[in-house]
């Protein structure tokens, strides 16, 4: 593995807002057309957004709330500026984006989805209802999850930290804070934190599951 993948990997930085992905990959597709931001605009008109070159710099920042009208409406205008562009290029990420509080699906996943695809896991929404009723679930036995992607890429990563397997963390988790370990660390880190924020609560929590391991609770 190279030093630059050893250095992503270390740092729990693997979460983005939907909005922050949107914007990045707007600015690289505008930049391999070669167009500035007001040609874009210019074009983006066209599709019925009242768009200058001031809100594509917000739309490219990421502090827009861009509506599902909005982003359909700018993969029309660049793929007049770039043929071939699809909605999935817009939303392609290494890590987990962040749709509502409760839903960070991975770049992959969302991008496969927005390219024609399915969401492989709906059959784990009943598990969590029984889940949120008290019930004691049995992983393998629902039907096409795949435990370890439905948790994202922070569960697996704080689980090989910890040496116990994937469903060891979430059932561990569960028993702790009724929650999975990447939104239990968003509901303590608040909504808007930092990486560094996000970075401090993640090593907390790792430390009540060291210590819940510890105690023979794991």
């Amino acid at each position: 593995m190279s030093r630059s993948a050893n250095l992503r990997y270390a740092v729990d930085v693997t979460t983005s807002p939907l909005a922050a992905v949107l914007g990045t990959h707007c600015r690289r597709i505008r930049k391999h057309a070669g167009i500035t931001q007001d040609d874009l605009a210019k074009v983006a008109r066209q599709f019925g957004l009242k768009w200058t070159a001031s809100k594509v710099r917000d739309f490219e920042s990421g502090r827009s709330a861009p509506t599902f009208a909005t982003v359909l409406a700018l993969t029309a205008a660049l793929n007049c500026v770039r043929p071939g562009v699809r909605l999935a290029d817009l939303v392609s990420f290494d890590g987990e984006v962040t749709i509502t509080g409760d839903f960070e699906p991975t770049g992959d996943q969302l991008a496969e989805f927005c390219g024609g695809g399915t969401w492989e896991n709906c059959s784990a929404a009943e598990a969590f209802l029984q889940l949120s009723a008290g019930s004691v679930i049995d992983w393998s036995k629902v039907p096409g999850l795949q435990v370890p992607k439905v948790w994202g890429l922070t569960e697996e990563r704080v689980a090989a930290g910890l040496g116990i397997s994937t469903d060891q963390l979430c059932e561990v988790s569960l028993r702790l804070w009724d929650n999975t370990f990447s939104a239990q660390r968003d509901r303590i880190a608040g909504p808007d934190a930092s990486a560094q924020r996000k970075g401090r609560v993640t090593r907390q929590l790792k430390g009540e599951l060291e210590r819940a391991l510890a105690d023979g609770n794991g």
